[in-house]
């Protein structure tokens, strides 16, 4: 099993957000590595990516790091879903 990422783009509107899920790519069971280029696009509001079999649907250390550093770079709050065997969740930060 290797994780997927998709991005999520599209606009928020106060508690809530409209989005299209656009395929990016797939990396480790551990990780996705992607070019940042893409990811700083206006439209991008964060992304939605799986976690291996068994581990939750809440974020890791990584995704906690990952999900600061970019809120940090594109200065505004970012959506991060994670996706595990048949539930999703989705965390907002700010």
């Amino acid at each position: 099993m290797v994780e997927v990422c998709w991005f999520l783009r599209g606009k928020r509107f106060r508690d809530s957000f409209v989005a299209m899920k656009n395929f990016y790519g797939s990396g480790t069971e551990a990780s996705v590595a992607f070019q940042w280029e893409p990811a700083m696009h206006p439209l991008v509001l964060g992304w939605l990516h799986t976690h291996p079999h068994g581990f939750g649907v809440q974020p890791s250390e990584l995704d906690e790091r990952t999900m600061r550093s970019w809120v940090r770079s594109k200065g505004q709050a970012m959506i991060c879903g994670i996706q595990c065997d048949e539930e999703v969740n989705w965390f907002d930060y700010f």
